[in-house]
């Protein structure tokens, strides 16, 4: 079952989030570094690179953002959140989200 962030327009510029905090103090580690990447899934041929905007912004709490415009309505697009921790374990995490169309 994957779960999904909330629909957004091509037009919106948005910042996504996945907060890291409970696994983290769970293993007992902290982020070292973070990248998103973004694939769409309705059309696996489109490049998405252009949609990730500005750099990835990593709190000291364990949470990472990014901000993400753009996207053809009516697909789906998965967006994926990789953190590498101080004891070096790389752990993705996936969310995805449809574009509607602009109202």
């Amino acid at each position: 079952m994957s779960q999904f962030f909330s629909p957004k327009t091509p037009m919106a510029v948005i910042k996504l989030g996945v907060d890291w905090t409970k696994a983290l103090a769970e293993l007992g580690d902290t982020i070292q570094s973070a990248t998103w990447a973004i694939t769409n899934t309705t059309d696996p041929s489109e490049v998405t690179t252009a949609m990730l905007q500005g750099a990835v912004d990593l709190s000291k709490t364990g949470q990472v953002w990014q901000k993400v415009s753009g996207g053809t309505a009516g697909c789906v697009y998965e967006h994926t959140c990789t953190v590498t921790t101080t004891g070096g374990q790389t752990i993705p995490y996936s969310v995805r989200q449809s574009v509607k169309a602009d109202s």
